[in-house]
């Protein structure tokens, strides 16, 4: 049986948008007539919404592994850590009102202090929040806010917010092209509109989250005033100057007085006592506590790429090694360093090693790809550039991928990845170019039977 949404978006597809204002319109009054007042697990409170519990968990699985590779892959050198958050995941998930739903838990590899949960329970946090924290208390408090975010459907309710916006911007701008107005105005309205209204809502259910996590908390057995202690610690965090690492966090997350105050009176409200279990998050943190210099090593060493100060950046890099030499982010910093020197040779072994290090996350392969690029070296650069790629979609490995194909006047193949690459594209001009490119070589694999392409080799992107 097809879900609510299924149906709604067929509709929207048949719609006849040769006939922009009837087939829009059509197209969102389908939408609005499709969405149901479901009513809210947690709350109990109806609601406008339309994706029920099965494309919640479907749409978790389908983005958790590319979420994952955005945040910096998996932090994979003290797996113990990893399950020992799992497992405080786990504890709390059983507490929640929809502990059916397949959690998981995983621990990021990125500096930033930040958490984010995806629909169907889908949940990460990353090591630089891991070394925000005090005691396993506050991890809980992190870990079940998320878990209401999951559990009071907050992730999914973005997800239908953010399709109705989109099937508004679109009338709207329908509406406007008829009437023969200058549309970018309005757009504007509605962009800061829809903010507004998320923002909004972020409000509310950031209070909700902190407020039933608590409840989850106690009972599993925490002391909830952990709670309090977290937020009073966020918002003297968000009054530094220089909170860099904690920008996304608080991005999404806005830490407040009314936060702590709110938890003070939740916490009032729950009976007192409960673990704080400093001393198992201490020993399960000891590893990461041992590596947190190397890691601020590499942190100054991409800094330094960014400057261009490449010298800096490998010696910083070598740092970084001294103290943990396992970790594969260390070698793909020295390696991208090297690479602008032109030092090709040593690049490869620190992009090799990168590599062998860890092969689950795209950015190594990625760059011994555009390595193995500069070097004419197309073969091993197709290799890694297609390892990257089917682990997260990058524009830059499939207009290289494309290079490549014309090269070998593979013409289809080189259309489609540019194809791939002008939909991740965001800049106008290269859209441009993107699409003259693809049009080009169209006609080439039309003369040519589809079998030959541009024998000039490569676009200018």
């Amino acid at each position: 049986m097809h879900s609510p949404l299924f149906n709604c978006f067929s509709l929207l597809r048949l719609s006849p948008l040769r006939r922009p204002l009837r087939g829009i319109a059509a197209a969102l009054g389908s939408l609005l007539l499709c969405a149901a007042c479901n009513v809210n697990p947690v709350s109990g409170d109806k609601e406008f919404g339309w994706l029920d519990e099965s494309w919640e968990t479907r749409i978790g699985e389908q983005h958790y592994r590319l979420q994952q590779q955005a945040g910096g892959g998996l932090y994979r050198l003290d797996p113990a850590l990893s399950r020992y958050v799992a497992t405080i995941g786990a504890q709390l998930a059983q507490h929640s009102q929809r502990a059916h739903l397949p959690y998981e838990f995983v621990v990021l590899n990125h500096s930033s202090a930040n958490a984010w949960a995806l629909p169907g329970g889908k949940i990460a946090l990353n090591r630089g929040l891991l070394l925000a924290l005090h005691d396993e208390a506050e991890l809980a408090a992190v870990l079940a806010h998320e878990i209401v975010h999951v559990d009071a459907r907050h992730s999914a309710q973005r997800q239908e917010v953010g399709q109705l916006i989109g099937v508004a911007q679109l009338a709207t701008q329908a509406l406007l092209a008829n009437a023969g107005l200058d549309s970018r105005a309005t757009q504007q309205g509605i962009a800061y509109g829809s903010l507004y209204g998320q923002t909004h809502y972020s409000r509310g259910r950031e209070l909700q989250a902190d407020r039933l996590g608590m409840h989850y908390m106690q009972r599993a057995g925490y002391d909830v005033s952990a709670a309090v202690q977290l937020q009073q610690t966020f918002v003297s965090l968000s009054q530094e100057k220089n909170n860099d690492h904690f920008s996304a966090l608080f991005a999404s997350h806005p830490p407040s007085p009314a936060r702590v105050e709110a938890n003070r009176d939740t916490a009032a409200q729950l009976p007192s006592g409960g673990e704080l279990g400093t001393k198992r998050f201490a020993e399960a943190m000891a590893t990461l506590q041992r590596q947190q210099p190397a890691y601020q090593h590499a942190d100054q060493a991409l800094e330094a790429l960014r400057k261009k100060d490449y010298l800096q950046a490998i010696e910083l890099a070598d740092k970084a090694i001294a103290i943990e030499p396992k970790e594969s982010l260390f070698y793909q910093l020295k390696g991208r360093a090297q690479m602008q020197l032109n030092r090709s040779a040593e690049a490869l072994r620190s992009l090799d090693r990168a590599v062998q290090l860890n092969d689950d996350y795209y950015a190594p392969s990625l760059w011994r790809g555009l390595l193995h690029y500069s070097l004419q070296s197309y073969r091993a650069a197709e290799r890694d550039l297609r390892a990257s790629l089917a682990l997260a979609p990058s524009q830059v490995a499939h207009i290289k991928l494309a290079q490549i194909a014309e090269r070998q006047q593979r013409c289809n193949d080189a259309a489609e990845h540019y194809r791939q690459a002008l939909a991740l594209a965001t800049k106008k001009q290269q859209r441009a170019t993107l699409q003259q490119r693809i049009e080009a070589l169209q006609v080439s694999c039309l003369n040519a039977g589809g079998s030959s392409g541009d024998k000039t080799g490569e676009a200018s992107i």
